[in-house]
């Protein structure tokens, strides 16, 4: 129990009693006793406070023990600042990685480590963490006792007491220069493969651009274009070679505006090419490397900038050399392995395009001399042809008592047929180089039939067969060229009149089919073997054992037929049961929407004799002498009066003292062509009303446009037919005033 002594002081004591019993057993009261134990127990609270305090220090020793431990254990340097920011303790790593001292970062020594560059910034962010208890988080370079300031991560906390107020900070840093390096490396690889894909892009773009270039020139400046932007060259140098040297002029050149001066330089670096053309294997040197070698030759050259170069042969088929791409003056450095292989690549493809464009050149100049020949060949054939036609057409007109009309007949056959086979040559020609232009409009396939039937018809007369036409009985339009589509159907019904026997049947017939019209050429002749249906479109071929009158030919007409029905966006196809079975080609072609109205019938048509024209004044010029007579003599018979010239001056000489109403003029004269005496007629104001009709062997398109161009009226091809002739002065007389043009426009059929 707790009492109050006298003097005030409070006591703690203990208690105890004992009954008082008398020996009979009665209780007579109780012993009670008190000790005051104050004293003794403040000495025992005393030795438990020691206890306690001393357990406590040994666990405060304890805990700052492992703190250290732990503090000198992590990977991170770590730190302590007071409230203000002074700091006050660090841990061993940070005193290991700075070589500093306790005494060295006393204070604000801590700055000693840090980069001044870096070092405002850091202090300011500091100071904002101080002023509002914010953690602080910054990543900074901290120097190394070794001098190298390497990237830290730095993180700060505040720690509270219980009242919330900031007791210290406690502060980490955290070295991150191999998370920095990583990111870095992979950084820098995200980059390489970016530049990688963009480098394969462009090698793939300069790829397909090198064979796309049908050209020698196109393809080296292409290749010098792509390479020195590709791999970021100053200069880029493509040169051929025609054999094993190298000595041949520049071909392309690519340079930057820095080096616009050097667009005419060689760029070989003294016999640097040449070993590349020789060897037939790059060749990568550094600038050193080529001031080495340049000095070999020049000691001046020593002291030059460093240029770097970078060569790799053109190699054709073969391994056989065409020349080297050289690049020199890397802009970032020096040419790499890499930029080597990427060179190698472009200069693999372009040496495949070059061999393919010298090859396309080949091609072109071989099939322009075809082209040529094949125009000379044609006038060559036709200029002969002319007279001899002219000369029939007089002895038609002055045979009054018919001695000579069944020679005559012959021969107008056969000319006819040499004609059909030049024009099949040159149109041959045309077609296969896409130079035929259709002149399309919707046309009655019964004027179709009409003007094949009219065309092919003394070729089958003169055979003895039987032509038999059968149309459907709607009135059927298709949209052709008529004269293209009668040429197929004639060349088919002469095909048929050549190989069926004497006394044969032709049928020319057509079917309707949905929107499609069928057309049908069915002989009976010796047939087509089954080997051959597939090749009889093919050019030159022919099938064996031809019979009649027009045996033999230049295997032309069925590919000729092809193509043009091919242009009319129709199908052609043949068919035969086999030997002396006969057989049918059959023409597919679009029908159009609406039928026109019906034509006059071929047996209605040319039965009146043409009008005769009032007399004219005529000159004839031509360099074929008997070509000029026969024509100047079939035109006086006609009634004409006429004249002659047998080249440019003298036809010059005869229109200012003949004054003719109509010049029948010759292209391809020596010395001065009929394109200059027909320009120098139309500069003269006192020939302007004479008209110019061309009378040529050349028959192309291109030989028309010239010739209207000349300011010629009228362009017709020899051997000219009689009746275009007769058309020619007919328009001449009735339209003075305008151009004339013959209704024939495929003469000589």
């Amino acid at each position: 129990m707790v009492i109050v002594a006298a003097n005030g002081q409070l006591r703690r004591l203990t208690v105890s009693g004992q009954p008082l019993v008398s020996p009979d057993g009665r209780k007579l009261g109780a012993v009670v006793s008190m000790h005051d134990i104050t004293d003794r127990q403040r000495l025992d609270e005393a030795k438990a406070q020691l206890v306690h305090e001393q357990a406590l220090q040994r666990g405060l020793k304890e805990s700052e023990e492992r703190f250290r431990l732990l503090a000198n254990t992590i990977p991170n340097m770590a730190w302590m600042a007071r409230p203000d920011g002074n700091l006050f303790w660090y841990n061993q790593r940070w005193y290991d990685y700075t070589g500093s001292t306790p005494e060295e970062m006393a204070g604000t020594g801590w700055q000693k480590a840090h980069h001044p560059d870096t070092l405002p910034e850091v202090w300011e962010r500091w100071k904002l963490s101080l002023e509002s208890g914010a953690p602080f988080n910054m990543v900074f370079p901290l120097r190394g006792q070794d001098g190298v300031f390497r990237p830290f991560l730095t993180l700060v906390s505040p720690f509270r007491g219980a009242d919330g107020q900031i007791m210290f900070w406690f502060g980490t840093d955290t070295d991150i220069s191999e998370q920095k390096r990583a990111e870095e490396e992979l950084a820098r690889a995200a980059e390489a493969e970016r530049r990688r894909s963009e480098l394969f892009t462009q090698v793939a773009d300069a790829s397909q651009t090198l064979n796309a270039v049908l050209s020698v020139e196109a393809i080296s400046q292409t290749l010098a274009d792509k390479t020195r932007r590709i791999l970021r060259s100053q200069v880029a140098h493509v040169v051929l070679t025609c054999g094993q040297d190298c000595d041949d002029e520049l071909s392309a050149v690519s340079v930057s505006e820095e080096r616009a001066h050097e667009r005419d330089a060689q760029g070989r670096l003294n016999g640097l090419g040449e070993q590349v053309c020789q060897t037939n294997h790059s060749l990568r040197l550094t600038g050193a490397d080529v001031r080495a070698h340049l000095a070999s030759s020049d000691p001046t050259a020593a002291d030059a900038p460093p240029r770097s170069w970078l060569g790799v042969p053109l190699i054709g088929h073969g391994g056989r050399n065409l020349g080297f791409i050289g690049l020199s003056d890397k802009v970032d450095g020096e040419f790499t392995v890499e930029d080597e292989a990427v060179l190698t690549q472009l200069a693999a493809t372009a040496s495949v395009g070059l061999e393919n464009a010298r090859l396309y050149a080949a091609l072109r100049e071989e099939d322009k001399r075809k082209d040529e020949f094949l125009a000379v060949l044609a006038h060559e054939l036709r200029n002969p042809l002319a007279p001899v036609r002219t000369g029939l057409q007089i002895l038609k007109v002055t045979d009054t008592e018919g001695k000579f009309k069944s020679t005559g007949e012959m021969m107008e056959r056969q000319i006819a047929q040499m004609v059909r086979l030049v024009d099949d040559l040159i149109d041959v020609s045309r077609v296969s180089h896409g130079r035929l232009e259709l002149k399309l409009e919707p046309t009655a396939l019964r004027a179709v039939f009409d003007a094949a039937a009219e065309t092919s018809f003394p070729l089958i007369q003169a055979a003895g067969h039987s032509l038999q036409v059968v149309l459907p009985d709607e009135l059927l339009e298709v949209n052709v060229d008529l004269t293209r589509i009668a040429q197929v159907l004639s060349n088919l019904l002469n095909n048929a009149a050549k190989y069926t026997p004497d006394g044969g049947l032709l049928v020319l017939s057509a079917e309707l089919d949905a929107n499609h019209v069928a057309i049908k050429v069915t002989d009976t002749g010796i047939g087509i073997p089954k080997a051959m249906l597939s090749r009889v479109f093919e050019l030159f071929t022919q099938v064996k054992g031809g019979v009649g009158p027009v045996e033999g030919g230049l295997g032309i007409g069925l590919s000729l037929v092809k193509h043009l029905v091919e242009l009319h966006g129709g199908t052609v196809s043949a068919a035969s049961r086999g030997e002396n079975q006969g057989s049918t080609f059959t023409i597919e072609l679009p029908l159009c929407q609406d039928a026109p109205p019906p034509p006059e019938p071929f047996a209605n048509r040319g039965t009146a004799p043409a009008a005769p024209t009032p007399p004219m004044r005529l000159l004839v010029v031509d360099d074929n002498v008997d070509g000029a007579g026969a024509l100047a003599m079939l035109l006086g018979l006609l009634g004409h009066t006429t004249r002659i010239a047998y080249n440019g001056n003298d036809a010059l000489v005869a229109a200012a003292e003949f004054l003719p109403d109509m010049i029948f003029l010759d292209i391809g004269m020596p010395g001065m062509s009929g394109y200059d005496v027909a320009r120098i007629i139309r500069d003269n104001p006192s020939f302007q009303n004479m008209k110019i009709i061309a009378v040529t062997g050349w028959g192309s398109e291109d030989d028309r446009s010239r010739s209207h161009a000349a300011g010629f009226n009228a362009h017709l091809t020899k051997p000219v037919n009689p009746t275009a002739i007769t058309e020619i002065l007919q328009l001449a007389t009735a339209e003075s005033d305008v151009r004339v043009e013959p209704k024939s426009r495929i003469t000589g059929k």
